[in-house]
């Protein structure tokens, strides 16, 4: 639900932005129309409220409303269009502001779910605006009404003027404005509550995502240096007492330079990414890692896996390549790789891969498209000889 629910956000375009906030809020001014026409049409609840307030929010509500209706219907025939309508949100947002706000100053900020329902106006309006267009918003909303709550503060201004005293008679408010104020306020409630999980939703998603782009290569997707380190470092602390063995082997594609100059840098990556593919067909998940370490060089983690299991990985790689042919604008070409393969037998971490190095550094030498094993102290060959077939 969470990624579909990001995936229609990506998606809406910019006219699509402003018909939702449009959509949600002509309803919600719709819906205090009815209430107020209600109060002035019942005899009793008109004897409660002051008339000429009420009409000065009948009438904010409705240029409100007049004002959404006719953007939206301008919004319409550019859905699907990319264009960005700057002027256009900055409306939106100060129209919605500004008739809410009108209706808060009536109703007494404190005693009024109105003031609930802006907040969730406002976390509405960061998912479907940018920062500059709220903050324009939040600006008028605050240099509008912050004078005028001032005004109450110091008793030049009825708290709210739209109602008279008996409104709240021995503090409690009548009836029928609790049953309004309830209702309001858990609508306004359950759309904060909806908005707040969303976000969180949305930040636990980013920091996952984060987390991922901070360990993998953004080419080939596979682990990128760091990761690749870190987890050698992990597997090299295990004891070795206990039967763990753990192999390591460096790859590096031969002649890759060739590929860029001949036959494009867009060549170059795509034969990475197929690389990057035939390296993590033969590994065990998760305890098996392959990374991108370099430019064209790449790192397989191997542990629980001696000498013997990394010639055989290292030899269905070869095996593989030696099958698959690329073709770029009609000229077909192989890759081959050179590979340094070492066993830990009790090396360091630095001092292990300075030995893959060399393997590696010896496998270029010798002709390339080739391994060269080199176990340390371990059987059944010498170090930095290419084991037998």
């Amino acid at each position: 639900m969470q990624f579909s629910t990001e995936q229609f956000f990506d998606r809406l375009t910019p006219a699509d932005r402003g018909l939702i906030a449009c959509g949600l809020a002509i309803p919600c001014f719709l819906g205090y129309l009815g209430w107020h026409a209600f109060v002035l049409l019942d005899d009793e609840a008109r004897t409660l409220v002051r008339v000429g307030p009420m009409w000065v929010m009948q009438v904010s509500l409705l240029a409100g409303t007049a004002v959404l209706a006719s953007i939206a219907a301008w919004l319409w025939p550019r859905r699907r269009q990319p264009d960005r309508h700057p002027r256009i949100d900055i409306a939106i947002t100060n129209t919605i502001g500004l008739t809410m706000g009108t209706v808060l100053m009536m109703l007494g900020p404190f005693t009024t779910p109105t003031t609930l329902l802006i907040v969730g106006v406002l976390c509405n309006g960061m998912l479907l605006f940018n920062l500059r267009t709220m903050a324009i918003a939040t600006a008028v909303f605050i240099v509008g009404f912050v004078p005028l709550d001032v005004l109450k503060m110091v008793g030049r201004m009825p708290y709210a003027p739209a109602f008279t005293p008996r409104v709240f008679p021995g503090g409690d408010p009548v009836g029928w404005w609790s049953l309004a104020r309830d209702l309001s306020f858990y609508l306004g409630l359950a759309v904060c509550v909806v908005i707040v999980f969303f976000l969180f939703g949305q930040m636990e998603s980013l920091h996952r995502q984060l987390q991922k782009l901070s360990v993998t290569d953004v080419l080939t997707g596979l682990a990128n240096r760091r990761h690749f380190m870190a987890r050698l470092q992990t597997e090299a602390s295990r004891p070795a007492g206990l039967g763990h063995t753990l192999s390591v082997v460096l790859v590096d594609a031969d002649h890759f330079k060739r590929i860029n100059d001949s036959h494009g840098h867009h060549a170059g990556d795509e034969v990475l990414r197929v690389l990057a593919g035939m390296l993590c067909e033969d590994l065990r998940v998760p305890a098996d890692l392959a990374a991108r370490i370099g430019g064209e060089e790449f790192a397989l983690l191997l542990p629980d896996t001696d000498l013997r299991g990394a010639q055989r990985v290292c030899e269905r790689l070869q095996e593989r390549l030696r099958r698959r042919e690329f073709d770029f604008d009609g000229r077909r070409f192989q890759l081959t790789v050179s590979m340094g393969v070492v066993e830990r037998d009790g090396e360091d971490v630095p001092t292990l891969l300075r030995q893959a190095d060399r393997n590696l550094y010896q496998a270029k030498q010798a002709g390339r498209d080739r391994a060269v094993y080199g176990p340390g102290c371990a059987q059944p060959c010498e170090s930095g000889q290419e084991m037998p077939a």
